[in-house]
């Protein structure tokens, strides 16, 4: 995988670009893009011809070989797919992180009630005994929200989602909630 960033051409960049693509195709590259509010004029001025060099006589035989090849279109083309292809990645795997960091947050705060629970039983505080079990059941609607989205967006079977799925069994156990416990493990 190699990386572009835009308004950096040159004939190396341009080469390798070309060389990737046909070897791997749009999914081959990786666009950086530094200035994320010019990301929509970038997408709009991808043109293999512009590319600079320091000399010309390189642009040209580049270019021109590009053209017998795949032809700059084409090879326009497949940049503005990787630069759709690597934003899309960027943010799912963005979307992905931030639903871990959340579930493993919610996992903590729910044995963290539970254990609130236990206590305030004991000391013979119900209402904060009450308190901590609304928690846990929001809690626990927000996990399984999770584990829906989780699914959803990266499938039943990725590793994040199995994680996910066997620590949410887990808590429901933990709530005596056992059918839809066994459930989730049976999947």
């Amino acid at each position: 995988m190699i990386s572009l960033t835009f308004k950096v051409w040159c004939p190396r960049c341009l080469f390798e670009i070309w060389h990737t693509v046909k070897a791997k195709g749009a999914a081959g590259l990786h666009i950086l893009v530094v200035n994320k509010k010019d990301i929509g004029e970038l997408f709009g001025e991808v043109d293999v011809r512009k590319a600079q060099a320091s000399l010309e006589s390189d642009r040209v035989r580049i270019l021109a070989e590009i053209e017998a090849d795949v032809g700059h279109k084409q090879l326009s083309l497949s940049i503005k797919e990787a630069l759709v292809s690597s934003a899309d990645r960027e943010a799912t795997e963005a979307l992905a992180k931030m639903r871990q960091a959340y579930a493993e947050a919610a996992l903590a705060a729910e044995d963290a009630c539970a254990n609130a629970v236990i206590v305030a039983e004991a000391a013979g505080a119900h209402e904060k005994a009450r308190a901590h079990r609304a928690a846990r059941r929001k809690l626990r609607r927000v996990l399984l929200k999770l584990l829906e989205q989780q699914s959803s967006q990266q499938g039943p079977e990725h590793p994040d989602t199995l994680t996910l799925m066997a620590d949410v069994a887990w808590m429901l156990n933990g709530q005596m909630k056992y059918k839809e416990a066994e459930g989730l493990q049976r999947q």
